[in-house]
């Protein structure tokens, strides 16, 4: 597993942290299983990849959970790198449990410009509760927008359908200026049944425009579990 890479005029880095704050449930995810509870262990490898990092035009932050579950001493590494590397522009993602505290760390991590993208994966409640299990209750879009600009959405689950699909980035457009799409990888899945080739298949076909529009970046997967 790469911890570390240098994307264009961006540095992307993958941290340890502490288990997710929705326990395991979203019935997609397999990224719980990485988590720690070792706080030396968790310190000693992060040191080591905040240590390559070079201070370009933006740096994405993730580890599998949100960024809050990080430990305090790396919180505090990422904050004294971003001081001293001037860093522009913060990327990271955290749960919607935790959008109250989304203030707080943005004034913590003090960049310019910081974003925290909150896996909504569907703004369609009863499919992200019921069959992806998010643990974001009955957050909506208008909601959402009041803690963050940036989503992650995703494609390719039973029991999304063309419809809620265009309707998600229909409702995206509108409102968040920073939107990951990703696609449904069963590789990476603790639940691969789950998977809509046909809808996949579907969206790859009709929607190839979404990566000309700066709002989107469409992802073939999300970042490999470690």
């Amino acid at each position: 597993m790469t911890r570390y890479e240098s994307l264009g005029n961006h540095e992307l880095i993958i941290l340890l942290g502490y288990p997710c704050i929705n326990k395991g449930r979203c019935n997609f995810c397999a990224y719980h299983l990485c988590n720690k509870t070792n706080a030396e262990e968790m310190i000693k490898t992060n040191s080591k990849v905040l240590s390559r990092v070079k201070g370009l035009d933006a740096l994405e932050i993730y580890n599998s959970g949100s960024i809050f579950e990080l430990p305090p001493y790396t919180l505090l590494q990422i904050q004294e790198l971003v001081r001293l590397k001037n860093t522009p522009k913060i990327i990271t993602e955290a749960h919607w449990q935790y959008r109250r505290q989304f203030k707080n760390m943005r004034k913590f991590l003090n960049a310019p410009e910081v974003l925290i993208k909150v896996g909504v994966e569907t703004f369609n409640i009863e499919i992200r509760e019921k069959i992806m299990k998010k643990g974001m209750g009955n957050a909506v879009p208008e909601e959402i927008k009041k803690f963050t600009s940036a989503i992650n959405l995703l494609v390719g689950i039973k029991g999304q359908t063309q419809k809620t699909i265009e309707c998600d980035i229909e409702i995206s457009q509108k409102l968040f200026s920073h939107i990951d799409l990703s696609i449904f990888d069963k590789k990476h899945s603790p639940n691969p049944t789950i998977e809509n080739r046909e809808l996949i298949k579907w969206f790859l076909k009709n929607f190839q425009h979404l990566k000309q529009d700066k709002r989107f970046r469409i992802l073939p997967n999300k970042i490999e579990p470690y």
